[in-house]
């Protein structure tokens, strides 16, 4: 992804004369976690390149933090934007994944990611969790308003694919959710490790987000961020069916 992010950025020449204008550089970070064990910086003009790897993307923060990486000053930086396709779906822990790339991102930063899914136990007990877990895999909406940032989710086919939108807010990510077991994972749902961690939610679970019609087609989010989106000319006017969650 970050190969083509630098061949795309690099063929619009708007982008070029801007970071002339401005003396800027633009620093891409793609993270390949195990699979990459290649050149880890590459530059190009006014471009840097970084491919990480070798490493469980679950530990991101500590390792972003390793000596290794001190020469790349990580631990001190924040990112504009972060961008997920396809591998929250696989990880054991998307959420404490979730937690360490939100905290990742400058304020006002954007996140795009797709394919969601954690456990989440409702009934405080181990052996309810075994009984619920399927019925209760996918609670992303709510996770996603407990953040207390601007969003917007397109879920697909009955939830089982999503694709989401998340500026940062000047706030720290506390979600209300301790960590509980690991579960095994039915071969039919898209979760790649086929071992998932359980949840302990905290909270009462929001009767909105229960009552709402998520199909296929719908957007479903804080208006604000659709609006400015709109506004912006990101998106087409009623492109499709939205679903406004009111703001806290």
């Amino acid at each position: 992804m970050g190969r083509s992010l630098l061949d795309f950025l690099q063929q619009d020449p708007k982008v070029q004369i801007h970071l002339e204008e401005k003396g800027a550089n633009v620093n891409i970070v793609s993270v390949r976690a195990e699979i990459n064990l290649g050149e880890i910086f590459i530059q190009s003009g006014r471009f840097n390149r970084y491919e990480f790897g070798s490493f469980n993307v679950e530990n991101i923060i500590t390792e972003f933090s390793d000596a290794k990486f001190s020469s790349f000053n990580l631990n001190e930086k924040k990112m504009n934007m972060i961008v997920s396709r396809y591998c929250f779906q696989h990880l054991v822990d998307p959420l404490g994944t979730f937690v360490q790339v939100h905290s990742l991102l400058k304020n006002d930063g954007w996140l795009f990611f797709t394919n969601f899914f954690f456990g989440v136990d409702v009934s405080l007990t181990e052996d309810s969790l075994s009984i619920n877990f399927s019925k209760r895999l996918d609670h992303t909406l709510e996770m996603l308003d407990y953040t207390d940032d601007p969003f917007l989710m397109a879920p697909y086919a009955n939830m089982r694919k999503h694709e989401i939108i998340l500026k940062k807010r000047d706030m720290p990510c506390q979600l209300p959710f301790s960590y509980l077991s690991l579960m095994s994972i039915r071969e039919e749902l898209a979760v790649g490790s086929k071992v998932i961690t359980a949840f302990h939610h905290q909270k009462e679970f929001s009767k909105v987000f229960q009552r709402q019609d998520l199909s296929r087609g719908s957007i479903v989010g804080k208006l604000e961020l659709y609006e400015w989106l709109q506004n912006n000319k990101f998106m087409e006017e009623n492109e499709s069916h939205f679903i406004s969650i009111s703001e806290n």
